[in-house]
């Protein structure tokens, strides 16, 4: 599932701010369960910034296992409406909330988070979004490999914060 946020009035203005991969792998091992992860691009002007919260979040290069974050990714029922980096104090939103499948949701709530993977702008190719995701996970390996010769790659546990929970309502 990919979504796409800021998107610009006038056609061909301005490259999107944020392309979102919502992806959900098979662990290595076949007894764990799977896991969902949400792919965030960033524009040129804001992914300094994005590399930088991501850091103090806990973040880290995108190499062995993702460290445990400050982070947190919010959902309202299946839809995913925010991620909140540095303790809440950046927040970025796609511009409407991006639908989840409900194998995405399982795995998120099964693990209580995400991996969340931060990318370099010009990761994805164009018509990302038109793609099945099955022509998607094909693909993921080589995009990330490449990507991480455009700039750092990161990424970390996220907590899951779901709408109706305590921290939802104090974090919103």
């Amino acid at each position: 599932m990919t979504g796409r946020s800021d998107t610009p009035g006038s056609a061909g203005a301005e490259p999107e701010a944020m392309v979102w991969a919502l992806v959900v792998h098979a662990s290595a091992d076949e007894d764990e369960p799977l896991y969902a992860e949400a792919i965030i691009e960033f524009d040129t002007a804001r992914y300094p910034v994005v590399v930088t919260d991501a850091l103090d979040s806990g973040l880290a290069l995108a190499v062995g296992e993702p460290p445990p974050t400050t982070a947190a990714v919010h959902v309202d029922g299946h839809l995913l409406t925010r991620i909140d980096l540095v303790g809440g104090r950046q927040v970025w939103e796609p511009d409407s909330p991006l639908e989840l499948s409900e194998q995405w949701l399982s795995a998120a709530e099964a693990d209580g988070g995400i991996v969340l993977t931060v990318v370099p702008p010009g990761t994805w190719p164009q018509g990302l979004a038109g793609l099945v995701p099955e022509a998607l996970d094909g693909m993921l390996e080589t995009v990330l490999e490449d990507a991480q010769e455009r700039g750092p790659v990161l990424h970390g546990a996220v907590r899951l914060v779901e709408a109706g929970s305590e921290a939802f309502e104090t974090e919103a």
